[in-house]
């Protein structure tokens, strides 16, 4: 026993809970067709950069649009295309952000109206979905289905997490070492597990922050 007069900390106990059922008909990848030439920029100001694996996602300081340059050849660039660019070409319908993260290789970013959108590898659901044809990739932003508007948001390597307005945390992508939720738990997707956007238990409108 403790000597009197000791403060114990408190003790979280996670346990698994059931796991959304996660909707294969929601990616919404829709590519146009005709895909748009993309626009491509001359290195100027930008609000932030982000630097993911082998490519870049930063917002400009003119039109907070989104540009990406660097490796694309699972979608990151998010421009519709799967080639990459050396120079900073704009991520497709993306013209109003107020946050952007790039991941291992993905990238979300978050619109001045709160909506999160994501694109490039959605190998382990980084768009928050498993799509029911097999797409594994989309080079076009898919919208993140959130319950909140949001704040801010940070990537990693295959999940990803959002702040929202009311200081809540909600993450999704790959739960294979409870980095979603907190326990292993999700859509078996190869020798990976999946999660959709799930709220996390133990930051209840306390985050200020997430990175």
């Amino acid at each position: 026993p403790a000597p009197q007069g000791t403060i114990r900390p408190p003790v979280i106990v996670l346990t698994p809970r059931p796991v959304p059922t996660p909707s294969f008909s929601a990616l919404g990848c829709r590519i146009p067709n005709p895909m748009p030439i993309p626009v491509v920029h001359e290195l100027s100001r930008y609000l932030k950069i982000s630097a993911g694996k082998q490519f870049n996602c930063a917002i400009s300081s003119s039109d907070t649009s989104v540009q990406c340059w660097g490796t694309n050849v699972l979608g990151q660039l998010g421009n519709g295309r799967f080639d990459s660019r050396s120079v900073p070409t704009s991520v497709y319908g993306i013209t109003s952000a107020r946050d952007v993260a790039a991941g291992g290789n993905f990238a979300c970013a978050v619109l001045t109206g709160g909506q999160v959108s994501c694109w490039g590898s959605n190998a382990i659901g980084q768009l928050g979905a498993i799509d029911s044809a097999g797409r594994r990739n989309c080079p076009v932003p898919v919208q993140i289905n959130l319950p909140k508007p949001v704040q801010s948001i940070s990537v990693g390597a295959n999940h990803a997490c959002a702040l929202t307005q009311d200081r809540n945390v909600f993450c999704w992508g790959a739960n294979t070492s409870g980095q979603v939720d907190g326990v292993a738990q999700g859509l078996a997707v190869g020798s990976e597990l999946f999660s959709p956007p799930t709220q996390i238990r133990f930051i209840s409108s306390n985050a200020i922050a997430v990175a």
